[in-house]
């Protein structure tokens, strides 16, 4: 697993699964589960292949994941939700000074 891929993670307590993007340095949005690698959560997964077993960060300790399926981020996909690379993002205009 690396930047640039979606994970497809099932929660071992709950059996429910969870499909996280692992974008770019300055790239995040919780509503679309788009995340940094840089964040402890892709940290805790980066490097790992399908079938592994992780503990990720979670609000009062950690919960344990199993990593399902890897795949490349469908950037298009994700640029039409607000979350594109800058590099590929539409240009934001530029409000004029008065």
């Amino acid at each position: 697993m690396s930047p640039g891929t979606t994970v497809t993670l099932v929660e071992i307590e709950s059996g429910k699964p969870e499909v996280v993007h692992i974008l770019g340095a300055w790239d995040g949005n919780a509503t679309h589960n788009v995340v940094s690698y840089l964040t402890p959560m892709a940290q805790s997964i980066l490097n790992k292949a399908v079938g592994v077993e992780a503990e990720l960060p979670a609000e009062g300790g950690k919960r344990r994941v199993r990593i399902e399926s890897i795949a490349p981020a469908d950037v298009a996909t994700l640029a039409t939700a607000g979350n594109a690379p800058p590099s590929e993002a539409a240009p934001v205009p530029v409000a004029e000074a008065h």
